[in-house]
């Protein structure tokens, strides 16, 4: 058992850096519900463990996860809910090339990544 609620948000990182499927997986409950950045809904460990499985193979494979901001709160003596900020480096393309953006990328007064005609900039609804 993780002596801090935060604790499993480290490991989460420290898993992910190590391209480690099977360890992100264990910090969760059988029936766990996780969304992952880009909104996918996965409803058990397995899904969770193979979802993260398929991106370190294809889309992440020596990425490193750095934690900016962590949250807790108990749902009971045993469960808690942990919401992360982050950013990551490493992500690739198809092609396996360095990828010029990331899913966590954050640009100050943006909300949102368009691309049109072929341009991919950062965009505000303010």
């Amino acid at each position: 058992m993780l002596g801090k609620r935060e604790d499993s948000a480290s490991e989460f990182a420290n898993a992910w850096s190590s391209a480690n499927a099977d360890g992100i997986a264990s910090l969760f409950v059988p029936d766990a519900g996780f969304v992952n950045v880009v909104g996918i809904w996965w409803t058990t460990r397995e899904q969770i463990r193979d979802g993260h499985a398929y991106g370190f193979k294809h889309m992440f494979p020596n990425s490193v996860m750095i934690l900016k901001k962590v949250t807790s709160r108990a749902l009971g003596a045993d469960y808690s809910v942990v919401h992360v900020e982050c950013s990551m480096t490493g992500q690739i393309t198809p092609a396996g090339m360095p990828a010029d953006a990331h899913n966590t990328d954050i640009v100050s007064g943006a909300q949102i990544y368009v691309s049109a005609n072929g341009t991919l900039r950062s965009e505000s609804y303010k």
